[in-house]
């Protein structure tokens, strides 16, 4: 019987329904912090004029993308292989043995979604899912509005926090909004330095082409299989440049290309062991995540 939320191959939605701990905490600290900053910001850090309902307004698009993005991120497939999968050409020989079928060379087996993902970059445990071909997107999308949201707070804490005579007032009120003023900056602080940190090491991904797993395995003087900078048509499609800053789905030309495989249509390809074929057989340790 098909699970409603898995990364199982029957699956009705993914999502990694599994979670340590840690991970919980990880995700909803994300929408905490970011609900958070919303309420600091129209209740506590913005005066009633010069603007008011324009900034509150531009900082709650900001979050609502945010949202937006880091949820597509957690619930999309990021590329997991299925196990009909076939190479492209007759040249390509990749296996993985945990999950017993093809694996194409730009895939890693993730060992939390249990699952081979084409072109994974990491597992990001603030979104209890891999960031793969098919959602790296979001997850760039994410960085970027947090990264926005962030600078958006810094300013306007040290703008409206020198201009206005309400924090030079001593009430109850004021003394509350000075200390959400103060964690929001903190905050604002914080969100940028991290995602600030994970957003250029998205742009260096997509100049390089190698990601966060590759740069580790290179580090250890491992050969990887990427290293090709890789076009902004592989991550936001072919749409519309404009549609690129909201996170729909992209609409790839040429999907097998993208993800390194091919899935016959209607068609059952019964898994090949690796006893069978031991040619196939690829390190587990190495490419196991």
């Amino acid at each position: 019987m098909a699970r409603l939320f898995s990364t199982s191959p029957d699956g009705m939605f993914w999502c990694n329904s599994s979670p340590d701990g840690w991970t919980i905490i990880n995700v909803i600290g994300a929408y905490i912090l970011t609900l958070y900053a919303d309420l600091a910001i129209v209740m506590f850090c913005l005066v009633w004029k010069e603007w008011y309902y324009l900034h509150a307004i531009l900082f709650l698009i900001a979050s609502f993308l945010a949202l937006w993005s880091h949820t597509k991120t957690m619930m999309t497939n990021p590329g997991a292989v299925p196990e009909n999968a076939q190479p492209m050409n007759n040249n390509e020989n990749g296996y993985c043995t945990k999950c017993d079928a093809f694996k194409p060379k730009s895939a890693y087996h993730c060992s939390k979604c249990k699952r081979c993902i084409v072109r994974m970059d990491h597992h990001c445990p603030y979104t209890n899912n891999c960031v793969g071909a098919h959602n790296q997107k979001f997850m760039i999308l994410f960085l970027l509005y947090c990264n926005i949201q962030a600078l958006y707070a810094i300013g306007l804490c040290v703008y409206y926090g020198s201009i206005s005579k309400a924090f030079l007032e001593r009430n109850i009120y004021n003394w509350l909004q000075r200390i959400a003023a103060f964690c929001f900056f903190f905050d604002g602080v914080l969100t940028l330095s991290f995602t600030g940190e994970m957003m250029r090491r998205q742009i260096l991904s997509i100049y390089t082409g190698v990601g966060t797993i590759d740069r580790l395995k290179l580090a250890k003087g491992k050969k990887i299989a990427g290293g090709t900078p890789l076009p902004l048509s592989a991550i936001f499609g072919i749409d519309f440049p404009l549609l690129w800053l909201f996170p729909f789905d992209p609409f790839f030309e040429n999907p097998e290309q993208i993800l390194g495989f091919r899935q016959p249509k209607n068609l059952e390809t019964p898994a090949v062991s690796s006893a069978e074929t031991p040619l196939l057989a690829t390190s587990l340790q190495e490419d196991t995540i």
